[in-house]
């Protein structure tokens, strides 16, 4: 099986869903298929950058390449769209592959209208048109090409169950859909429990409203005593404002921000912390559909996990023993449930999470897609 995977953003090394494009393209990979990254043209960084800086196998099975998808002139970058998919397509011809897989909604959107294609998968992390209130012009515009690609695609996978009933609902499915969990690669953030500071916890991701880091602030203030919290993520213009709350609250001494930070730092801050903390709100941007990859590393670095119960956390509740669930959004709950997290002994038992690995997910949907060729082949 050959799959090609259009990415067509320049690759900063600081996105989850870079991490999950490459992850999943190296599982494929490493399952047997043969696999085409195909990235967005960024200067400086050519293919080895790419496997140095995510940590990625060097099997020929995965193979890297660029697409002309932006021009930088005089420090502005401007969009060569055209020029991508012209080249996607003459990829296409070249490789004649089995299934073109897509996360990016305009570019699946435009793959459909093209007469001559692969079978065309696509991965729906959330409903996109959500991230507007209704009667917004951009809700209008996503609506509509999400109802074009969601039931026109040739095969859907999605990421929770939450997630796929959410659009059968509002735009109808093929006939063909997967659930497929995201996932964590084994020994990635299992960095021992050894060196963790008792009544330190750990808030690692972006600072985007809708994570919640703000209502983890004021749970904090409302938490008090001797607990440290410490951000990892984030960049100075999001990480101001909040300072600024810290300062106020009179926090300085028990609130740390890191910033961003590489991938590889992140598992020494997970094994120093006690206690980690998903504080989504119940927003539908996103965090209402979204997975919350935190989440499995939080579990992979052995650490208690509070985390706010929003639809994909619950559905994901059996398999993390010990979780303590929040209310979304409200910061009494939470430093109520983190000085319980604090208080209380973990549960002896660890999470499983063989069914979380790339290895897994990689082996469920490679069968999957196989089965449906096959079926599709004969008829």
């Amino acid at each position: 099986m050959k799959i090609i995977y259009p990415y067509p953003e320049e690759i900063t090394f600081a996105r989850a869903r870079e991490v999950h494009t490459a992850r999943m393209c190296e599982a494929l990979a490493l399952d047997g298929a043969e696999v085409i990254w195909l990235m967005g043209n960024t200067p400086g960084v050519a293919a080895p950058d790419v496997r140095r800086r995510f940590g990625l196998s060097d099997t020929k099975k995965l193979r890297l390449e660029f697409g002309p998808r932006y021009l930088w002139l005089g420090g502005r970058k401007v969009s060569t769209r055209p020029r991508y998919m012209g080249h996607l397509r003459r990829v296409l011809e070249r490789e004649k592959c089995d299934v073109l897989y897509a996360i990016h909604l305009k570019l699946a959107e435009e793959m459909l209208s093209w007469k001559v294609r692969p079978p065309l998968v696509f991965e729906a992390h959330e409903i996109f048109a959500d991230a507007y209130p209704e009667g917004h012009r951009r809700f209008a515009a996503l609506a509509a090409q999400e109802q074009r690609v969601y039931p026109g695609c040739d095969a859907l996978v999605a990421t929770s169950a939450h997630t796929l009933e959410s659009v059968r609902h509002r735009y109808g499915v093929p006939e063909r859909s997967l659930i497929a969990w995201n996932a964590v690669a084994p020994g990635e953030f299992s960095g021992g429990t050894d060196r963790t500071h008792p009544g330190t916890a750990v808030y690692a991701g972006s600072l985007i409203p809708w994570k919640g880091v703000g209502v983890l602030l004021k749970a904090w203030q409302k938490l008090g005593g001797d607990y440290r919290l410490v951000v990892v993520g984030g960049r100075g213009e999001e990480i101001r404002p909040l300072e600024k709350f810290v300062h106020d609250a009179g926090m300085r001494d028990r609130v740390l921000f890191m910033g961003h930070r590489r991938r590889a730092e992140l598992a020494f801050w997970l094994s120093r912390a006690e206690v980690c903390v998903l504080p989504n709100l119940m927003e539908p941007r996103s965090s209402t559909y979204s997975f919350p990859m935190k989440l499995l590393e939080y579990a992979a670095a052995g650490k208690r996990i509070v985390a706010s119960a929003i639809p994909v956390v619950r559905e994901l509740e059996a398999h993390f023993p010990g979780m303590i669930l929040a209310e979304p959004g409200n910061a009494a709950d939470l430093a109520e449930k983190l000085k319980s997290a604090f208080e209380t002994p973990a549960p002896s038992i660890r999470p499983d999470l063989a069914p979380f690995f790339w290895e897994t997910r990689a082996q469920k949907m490679k069968k999957w897609m196989q089965a449906w060729l096959t079926e599709k082949q004969t008829g």
